[in-house]
């Protein structure tokens, strides 16, 4: 097998948590300042009898993080009108809070003998039916031979149902239990981009014809389950993404020769946190009703965590309560998904900080990255760094067979104040085989992180040292603008490439999912040009975000008008660009869009390309510029 080089890298985060952000605060003598994201986790609060308690407050509840105490910021109560009792007198204190819930109906058809496929589906529907309101958002999906996504998530109620009745009795005995295991975990990771707290109903069967009784984890025909392997990796994978299980056994009430114990514990298990199983009864839907109260009426805890770390690693969470009668269901923990500044206090800090520090760059490793701004809310902007690091100034070490440097990078954002309004740090480890030393040298390290940061004036640096002395540093400037009250535009980014999403998660990618991720469009992924140069006489793919479209689709209707200008000042005007046919809704009023600007009469040089959005009327709505480089 052909060696190759091995790197360790920094993942790039992506925000998947509801988060509010708290006024700026100042800490010590170094002004450093930072905005505190707002943790939030839903807890479903039942009475004896499994119905919803409605109308608690913030002091009926106790949050511990990693076991310290965490005061409660805010609560919001998320109900519906009908079917939910009140152990507690006292109102809610704040505004109420209704977000519609979030549902992937899995249909393990490999787990169902034919007989049951058609009552699983008849349930399911009736449950799309009556319980799917207008803010609710859906999907539906099949396993046999492989995980299928019938339909993507929506809130078109006709959709889900139609997909609910494209099935056929095509089981397939003798399937692996473990390859569903592995399509729940994709799927996990593509729910995970969803805000707040996403549910999963899987219609199976306990048992499948005859099992081997003998092998307690043998299903019938080779049909195999566990709790060691990639059924743990679902489970973890559920935990950080925020998703909750249920499962619904479609063969009723059990049989005398059916082990009860071996069949709880095999249906429970993916529903461990924060979920439960539906079996042992005649009564699915009465069942999936009494499940709808807990999915329309839970609260919204909010919390400001006590750890500073931000080193993006799993909390675990208990919340208590003392109103008495009353059980609590949530998941046992959150993913820290703000911006990883691991190197806190370390000792590897003060070289960066003072790589920081000092003016202009430092060039012994060098580097080069490009902000872009997205707005998350009006008041909040993501601004992704796309970075790469030169090798060749990184010392390497040979240990263990391999050249090796510990590499760590740090970025901070700098008010007009001078202030850190935002910072990340991490280590970023190199290994490269031996024989691929020179190799590695000649190239360049991708790096990705973000800053969170709000409307204004900031100078970014981005620093990197390898642990032997060596460092490397840039700035720029970089200007948020206030979105105002009309149509707003993100930062224009030049796509160096656009790769497919997996399929299994691209098929879940809709329009409302990539609101998470500025930089996915349409099921692929956008990698961003760093140095913003191209060949002339060719395309520019510009890529961007427009704000505040209070018509939806129908607001697309609008037009780009392109524009360079060179380094003396002369124009040169493009052709116009209809947005429709090159937009996406990614929200109820924000679009991502892609379009193409042929460049075959633009000549070598260095220019700003200027992009005004207008109307159908030709009024301007709103404008983005940024610098590029034609060459030869």
């Amino acid at each position: 097998m052909k060696k190759r080089m091995v790197m360790v890298l920094a993942a790039f985060w992506l925000l998947a948590a509801q988060m509010q952000s708290s006024p700026a605060q100042t800490e010590n003598s170094s002004k450093f300042r930072v905005d505190v994201d707002l943790i939030t986790v839903e807890v479903t609060a039942v009475d004896k009898s499994g119905t919803p308690v409605g109308g608690l407050r913030r002091e009926d509840f106790q949050v511990y993080e990693e076991g310290r105490k965490q005061e409660i910021a805010s609560i919001d109560e998320v109900k519906t009108d009908a079917g939910v009792s009140s152990l507690a007198k006292s109102p809610i204190i704040v505004d109420e809070q209704h977000r519609g819930k979030t549902v992937l109906i899995v249909f393990n058809d490999a787990l169902i003998a034919p007989e049951n496929i058609k009552k699983s589906r008849e349930s399911a529907a009736r449950f799309v039916r009556e319980h799917m309101g207008p803010q609710d958002l859906f999907g539906v999906a099949v396993f046999s031979t492989s995980m299928k996504i019938l339909q993507n998530m929506t809130t078109d109620r006709e959709k889900v149902l139609a997909a609910i009745g494209l099935f056929a009795a095509s089981n397939s005995a003798g399937m692996i239990y473990a390859d569903l295991y592995s399509s729940l975990e994709q799927i996990n990771y593509s729910l995970a981009h969803l805000k707040g707290r996403k549910n999963i109903l899987i219609f199976l069967q306990s048992r499948y014809f005859n099992p081997n009784k003998s092998d307690p984890n043998v299903l019938g025909y080779g049909m195999q389950f566990s709790r060691s392997g990639s059924n743990r990796k679902t489970l973890e994978s559920a935990r950080r993404a925020n998703v909750v299980y249920y499962t619904i056994d479609t063969v009723g009430l059990a049989s005398g020769d059916v082990d009860q114990k071996w069949r709880t514990d095999y249906l429970d298990f993916l529903t461990r946190d924060g979920g439960y199983a539906i079996s042992n009864t005649n009564n699915i839907d009465a069942e999936l009703d009494k499940l709808d109260l807990r999915l329309s009426n839970y609260y919204i805890l909010g919390f400001q965590s006590g750890d500073r770390k931000h080193d993006g690693a799993y909390r675990k969470l208990e919340i208590k309560t003392n109103v008495k009668g009353m059980s609590l269901r949530y998941l046992p923990g959150y993913q820290d998904r703000s911006p990883v500044d691991v190197l806190t206090s370390s000792r590897q800090e003060q070289s960066l900080l003072n790589a920081l520090a000092n003016p202009g760059a430092a060039a012994q490793i060098p580097m080069t990255f490009r902000p872009f701004y997205f707005f998350d809310t009006p008041n909040s902007a993501r601004v992704l760094v796309s970075a790469r690091i030169q090798t060749g100034g990184i010392a390497l070490k040979k240990k263990d067979g391999q050249w090796t440097a510990d590499l760590n990078v740090m970025g901070a954002a700098y008010g007009e104040d001078g202030s850190v309004a935002a910072r990340f740090s991490e280590p970023l480890p190199v290994r490269v085989e031996i024989d691929r030393g020179s190799e590695f040298r000649k190239g360049a390290l991708p790096y990705s992180n973000y800053f969170k940061l709000r409307p204004g004036k900031y100078l970014l640096k981005v620093a990197a040292s390898d642990g032997s002395g060596n460092i490397g540093s840039m700035e720029q400037s970089l200007e948020i603008p206030v979105p105002g009250q009309g149509v707003g535009i993100s930062s224009l980014v030049l796509a160096e490439q656009a790769t497919p999403l997996p399929e299994l998660i691209r098929n879940l990618q809709t329009e409302m999912l990539d609101e998470s991720d500025p930089l996915v469009y349409a099921g692929m992924q956008i990698s961003p040009c760093i140095e913003n140069r191209l060949r002339a006489k060719g395309t520019a793919a510009v890529y961007f975000r427009i704000y505040n479209l209070p018509g939806g689709m129908a607001s697309l209707d609008l037009v780009a008008r392109p524009r360079l200008v060179d380094e003396k000042g002369s124009q040169r005007v493009l052709d116009l660009v209809s947005l429709r046919r090159n937009s996406v809704l990614v929200g109820r009023d924000m679009a991502a869009v892609a379009i193409n600007l042929p460049l075959t009469a633009v000549g070598a040089g260095k220019y700003r390309l200027v992009l005004e959005l207008a109307d159908s009327n030709g009024g301007k709505l709103a404008d983005a510029a940024t610098e590029l480089e034609l060459m030869p």
